[in-house]
């Protein structure tokens, strides 16, 4: 039986070097059930790195990380998480498989030895697919559809068992604004609809900041980590990037004026 927790991920001064590098240095935080977090940071802060260690797919070279309150790299109940790693698409877009099949490989790794789909699936597949809203091409081959599609029916696949945490490693770096904004909204309406507690690593501080309600940005270390409203307000965030950056990420910039949030 699943136990109910409020803390669904936690890391504890976790520090992950590749040689000399040290790509994670003394990273703390916990992100609490419901919450939708986007990690942020510059190229090679480390975001990629923390969900990976996170998802017990990296060994840290010491402190901890657990998920829903096990201990990362003991974690085994996976139709908990749903995960869409970075290049999803070009990992399967020439692969001589609809969009339907691909959504439903993402039942198989929740599932015993030996394992198959069923005619029982259709139900859960069909759900998927129209959260994702790409019910309508689900007999097309994936490798004949749009990129923003493709990601769609990753998400799809990465949804099918209705996961708890939702992690997303760059969804949106290869579509267009318009493909990316829909792709945000789809994802932005799941705490609220699902309960779903999100991890969206992206570079696209500006979406993010209209989408997440908490933010983590990441330089190695945890720059800042907290609500939305706690980053717009921040005279610490303002400081390390700068008053205008912080304001296009919030979305109330004014062309360099006093935050809103912080006015008197």
């Amino acid at each position: 039986m699943r136990k109910t927790v409020t803390t669904v991920v936690r890391a504890e001064n976790l520090a992950v070097s590749y040689g000399a590098e040290r790509a994670l240095d003394s990273v703390s935080f916990s992100i609490r059930a419901g919450e939708f977090t986007a990690v942020m940071g510059p190229n090679g802060s480390g975001k990629t790195t923390l969900v990976r260690t996170l998802l017990g797919l990296e060994a840290p070279d010491s402190g901890s990380s657990s998920l829903f309150g096990e201990p990362s790299a003991e974690f085994s109940d996976w139709a908990r998480v749903g995960y869409l790693p970075q290049g999803k698409g070009a990992v399967y877009g020439n692969f001589p498989l609809t969009v339907r099949e691909i959504v439903a490989m993402g039942l198989l790794p929740a599932r015993k030895f030996p394992r198959f789909l069923s005619a029982g699936d259709g139900g859960a597949v069909r759900t998927a697919l129209e959260t994702a809203g790409i019910a309508g091409i689900a007999d097309r081959l994936i490798g004949e559809i749009s990129g923003g599609q493709q990601q769609r029916a990753f998400l799809a696949r990465a949804l099918i068992n209705n996961p708890e945490l939702l992690v997303l490693d760059e969804p949106g770096a290869a579509l267009d604004p318009l493909t990316r904004d829909n792709f945000y909204g789809t994802i932005a309406r799941l705490p609220a609809e699902k309960g779903t507690t999100v991890i969206l690593v992206t570079h696209d501080t500006a979406e993010a900041g209209r989408y997440a309600s908490h933010m983590l940005f990441l330089d190695s270390r945890v720059v800042f980590h907290g609500t939305r409203e706690d980053f717009c307000a921040s005279s610490e965030v303002e400081g390390y990037f700068g008053p205008f950056a912080q304001h296009v990420m919030c979305h109330r910039h004014d062309g360099g004026g006093p935050c809103p949030l912080r006015s008197s």
